[in-house]
């Protein structure tokens, strides 16, 4: 496998994933075989193309499940986020009324621009090991994007 191929990663571009994705795909990854996603979390900007990019490529989705249900969750009833338990957790954390109420009720139109995840996935478990080129990433113990990354570092093969 060419090194461009493990290295490249889409940048944050003002025009739709898929669009991106199909310019890398012709472009700097030309050649390069899609056999696997591996979404770390759910946040729109590493997982907000997962659904198209498996639809699209027959690809299966490793994941952890609390990032896939939490993802899941938000795409099935995104009007629960302006519950007021989150309008607490905002100004109790020094957001003033106004921003909240952005935070909570416009903060989530990025739903608009992504895809939901597909209605399946490979779940990721703590302490396992995944090959990915020469690299084998491991999922940590917990989920979120500070505590619950999928840790990359080198391993020696099992």
């Amino acid at each position: 496998m060419r090194e461009s191929c493990r290295s490249a990663a889409p940048r944050a571009r003002e025009f739709p994933a898929g669009e991106t994705w199909e310019a890398l795909l012709a472009g700097r990854l030309d050649g390069c075989p899609l056999t696997r996603l591996v979404v770390t979390h759910f946040h729109p900007d590493h997982a907000g193309a997962a659904g198209w990019l498996a639809a699209n490529y027959g690809l299966r989705v490793f994941m952890r499940q609390t990032e896939y249900l939490s993802s899941v969750n938000i795409h099935l009833d995104p009007g629960a986020l302006q519950a007021d338990h989150y309008q607490r957790f905002y100004s109790g954390r020094g957001l003033d009324a106004a921003t909240t109420e952005k935070v909570v009720t416009q903060g989530h139109g990025y739903l608009k621009m992504v895809t939901g995840l597909p209605p399946t996935f490979r779940r990721l478990i703590s302490g396992e090991q995944l090959q990915i080129g020469g690299i084998w990433p491991q999922p940590n113990g917990q989920g979120g994007q500070v505590t619950g990354l999928i840790s990359h570092f080198r391993l020696p093969k099992p």
